[in-house]
């Protein structure tokens, strides 16, 4: 999703497991996102704060887990104590409230990992039952999909006028053959099931998708999207482990000062959005910090680094999201002799000047952004000939 925004508009990745907001986070530091917030959040808070607001949501929904029994035995054992309407209600709480969220035109994306019609065909028929506005895309013939088993619901004949125990038509259980499942024994993976969901409204053609992201108050969206990931339910409050951010204290000059000198200096891009501090970290959201007052945020947006006595400290995720072209300095290691690799272990590197390509007005000395084949890796640092292995120690290949 990341990739098809291309860094421009919104991406809000969510999960209410706290523990689990670590990976989300993580991978889009790894993958270099920089237009993504990560929230710690319910379903209903963030619909609370973002009505009619995105184009897309894409929910991974938590589920009886029956795909999976194949490739981990223990799952099966647990399924035995676990209760197919605690999944079904959430399932259908989760899918309504993201209604909420879409703008008009927009498309949800429902998926599971399970094989039962309760929380997969049954969800989505009651689901067009309710919202008379909303279609099932047919998924494309590739990719190994099997069509939804609309008939595992409808079970009688004559019912196509009559609502059934379950709360939907024959007619609405139809259109679910249009959903999409993998069988293990057909794929190379496990038991999936995925409906894309598509509302029929009319999308306001006059929105500047790149740039409008709106207030409170607006019904419409730019590109938005938001990844409603699985997760256990906590209690709502404050989730064990998740970081609730003071208040901005964007007003610091001092800090501000730091990151804009080294902006101007080792930068060659002016990145887009609003710069947020929380102590003497500095964040660049996509969104104004009163759109994400009171929510349990776990990243504001792309972490770019951290001040201490007036000095500013690149962070590792800004490197990770830049592009070659976008460093005052750059070192392009290489992968077919090992260089890359050792710079991943963390290893200090000889490397002669001339390898270097750098502005002249910047010269060689400094914060050098390294690449390998293009991509980014991390931050070097470069001084008469050898450069300064700044890979964070925690990530660096053992």
């Amino acid at each position: 999703m990341a990739g098809k925004l291309s860094g421009q508009g919104l991406l809000i990745t969510n999960d209410i497991s706290a523990e689990r907001t670590k990976a989300l986070a993580k991978n889009i530091e790894l993958n270099g996102v920089r237009n993504a917030i990560v929230l710690n959040e319910t379903p209903e808070r963030i619909a609370d704060r973002f009505p009619q607001f995105f184009n897309r949501i894409l929910i991974d929904a938590p589920c009886s887990g029956e795909g999976m029994f194949r490739k981990d035995e223990e799952m099966a054992r647990q399924w035995e104590k676990r209760s197919l309407e605690q999944y079904t209600n959430m399932q259908h709480d989760i899918l309504h409230t993201a209604a909420r969220m879409l703008s008009p035109g927009g498309r949800i994306v429902y998926s599971t990992c399970t094989f039962s019609p309760e929380e997969n065909e049954a969800i989505i028929a009651g689901f067009l039952q309710e919202y008379k506005d909303y279609e099932v895309i047919p998924l494309p013939g590739d990719g190994g999909f099997a069509p939804g088993r609309a008939d595992w619901l409808v079970q009688a004949e004559g019912l196509a006028d009559l609502t059934t125990s379950q709360g939907f038509t024959a007619e609405a259980a139809a259109k679910t053959g249009y959903c999409g499942r993998l069988w293990p024994h057909q794929v190379d993976g496990e038991g999936h099931f995925l409906a894309i969901l598509q509302h029929q409204g009319p999308v306001d053609p006059s929105l500047d998708l790149a740039q409008h992201v709106p207030n409170s108050h607006d019904s419409h969206s730019a590109d938005h999207a938001v990844f409603m990931k699985k997760g256990k339910i906590r209690p709502q409050g404050r989730a064990k482990g998740a970081r609730t951010p003071s208040k901005p204290a964007t007003n610091d000059s001092e800090l501000l000062a730091g990151w804009e000198h080294f902006r101007d200096e080792q930068l060659r891009l002016q990145p887009t959005g609003e710069v947020m501090l929380y102590g003497t970290n500095l964040y660049i959201s996509p969104l104004p910090k009163e759109r994400l007052n009171g929510l349990r945020t776990v990243r504001s947006g792309w972490y770019i680094g951290s001040v201490k006595n007036g000095r500013f400290t690149p962070a590792h995720q800004l490197a990770t999201a830049l592009k070659s072209g976008e460093a005052s300095r750059v070192l392009d290691l290489s992968v077919q002799d090992g260089e890359a690799v050792r710079y991943l272990k963390g290893e200090t590197l000889e490397i002669p000047q001339s390898r270097l390509s750098y502005r002249e007005e910047s010269g060689p000395k400094g914060f050098v952004l390294v690449i390998a084949e293009g991509f980014p890796l991390g931050w070097g640092k470069w001084i008469d000939g050898i450069l300064k292995n700044e890979y964070p120690a925690g990530w660096r290949w053992t």
